[in-house]
């Protein structure tokens, strides 16, 4: 187990325990620092869940609930949000309950087996290595006159923050039996039938019925290859394009451009609505007349027009920037040159030289929102597959020649297209979810109970 002392120490989550450790200078440090985790330790030895067969104490929770605590502060933190008093038992009650969890799951895996010889010496090593880097963190904040007084304060911090090397040793062991014993249950699901395959398909098709209605979940599935694919929309063809880059400054011009005629378009729509409105009601006094609104409308359409011009231009500077190349590529496609050989080759896109979208393309519809609008009606516009656009389109990306490569069936996909891959990832899911409802079971068998409150009072008290 990793542990982050400094993320930790940050919260003053110190036991409340008035430990005169806090000041170790010019006193016998080793006496005191022994006096202080005894202190610690009589307090956290309290229970705080059982279950048949065992118990969780406070100390064998405090550094599970500390590293929650702190990522979820420093996350609440960055938006400026603070925890509540219910948040933060909550979070005890997750705690308390996946510590039990664990015990049982490790409890289990005692009855029947045990950690080679080498397992247990990287456990041992990797809690001698944290604990160590832990001290040496936590003497970077210690008062003391010297190193060994800092090494004694930092190792009363560590210890009430279960962070020493017997807590680092303990929470290894238990994690080292946790991972065996999940690798013992998932072993015990080798295979799938043809039932359980059949149904992850089913399953697989309903959800992606569901999930791809909006279009840009199902370009994006096909542009990488993390979800199995097993139902398509309809209306949807596949594209390649030859990507030319003009340089940044004049790319960005059309981009700006664009942002611009954008926001004066939206102006005029919404001047547009108030108009209507206007016109549909007698105005009220402090509303603006419908002759004050179709001035602001005149000033709108012309700001658009001087917008539409500027796009026009920026966009007319970036194909004169790749003319020669674009020039090129035409006549060897007029030739004959096949398409892919000049992507190779003249191709500035990544996407069109990685699998899977080098093999498949790009899948674009009328509907596409995923797409800048040139490039989807372009790539919409052509014919027949095997067209490509007659003129390069521009496009905040840069200038594309687009190829129109397929049609896309939609529907089912053929579970005899996917098989191998959803059984693979069915096989793995099965076995996930046969891990989670066995210790499950031992965990409903054990009949555990938590006592929030005690360790809540244990650790925040006076704070």
């Amino acid at each position: 187990m990793k542990a982050t002392f400094a993320k930790v120490f940050a919260l003053a989550l110190v036991l409340a325990l008035a430990l005169s450790g806090c000041n170790l200078v010019g006193i016998d440090a080793k006496m005191q620092a022994d006096e202080d985790i005894a202190k610690i330790d009589k307090e956290y030895a309290a229970a705080v869940a059982t279950y048949d067969g065992g118990e969780v104490t406070v100390g064998e929770a405090i550094n599970a609930f500390n590293e929650t605590y702190t990522e979820t502060a420093y996350m609440y933190s960055y938006f400026g949000i603070a925890m509540d008093h219910e948040q933060i038992h909550e979070m005890i009650e997750s705690t308390l309950e996946q510590k039990v969890r664990s015990e049982i799951a490790a409890a289990h895996y005692d009855a029947e087996h045990s950690l080679s010889d080498e397992e247990l010496a990287e456990v041992e090593s990797t809690a001698q290595s944290n604990y160590e880097a832990n001290l040496e963190s936590a003497k970077e904040s210690a008062e003391g006159n010297d190193d060994a007084e800092r090494a004694e304060y930092a190792r009363v911090l560590l210890r009430s923050n279960g962070m020493d090397y017997d807590a680092q040793y303990a929470d290894g062991l238990l994690n080292a039996k946790n991972d065996a014993m999940e690798q013992l249950l998932r072993d015990e699901i080798a295979e799938l039938t043809d039932e359980e395959l059949q149904a992850a398909y089913d399953d697989k098709v309903a959800e992606q019925k569901e999930s791809f209605t909006d279009g840009s979940s199902f370009e994006s599935a096909m542009s990488g290859d993390s979800e199995i694919v097993c139902w398509m929309p309809d209306g949807y063809r596949t594209v390649k394009h030859i990507l030319l880059m003009p340089s940044d400054e004049t790319k960005s011009a059309y981009t700006t451009a664009v942002s611009a005629q954008t926001s004066a378009q939206t102006s005029l729509d919404d001047l547009k609505d108030e108009l209507d409105a206007a016109n549909d009601d007698t105005a009220e006094e402090g509303e603006r007349t419908a002759e004050q609104i179709q001035a602001d409308i005149d000033a709108a359409e012309a700001t658009l027009e001087s917008c539409n011009a500027d796009v026009e231009s920026a966009a007319q500077a970036c194909l004169d920037e790749v003319k020669d190349t674009a020039d090129e590529i035409y006549g060897r496609l007029e030739a004959g040159e096949s398409f892919e050989d000049l992507i190779a080759e003249y191709g500035q896109d990544p996407g069109m030289t990685s699998e899977p979208t080098k093999t498949r393309g790009y899948y674009v519809s009328s509907e596409s929102t995923s797409w800048e609008t040139n490039f989807r009606d372009a790539a919409m516009a052509l014919a027949q597959v095997g067209d490509y656009t007659a003129e390069p389109v521009v496009s905040g990306s840069g200038v594309h020649i687009i190829q129109y490569t397929g049609d896309v069936l939609g529907g089912e996909v053929p579970l005899d297209d996917v098989r191998d891959a959803l059984y693979d990832e069915a096989l793995e899911a099965r076995k996930t979810e046969h891990v989670t409802e066995t210790i499950d079971s031992w965990v409903e068998e054990a009949n555990p109970s938590y006592d929030a409150e005690a360790f809540e009072a244990a650790v925040m008290a006076e704070e």
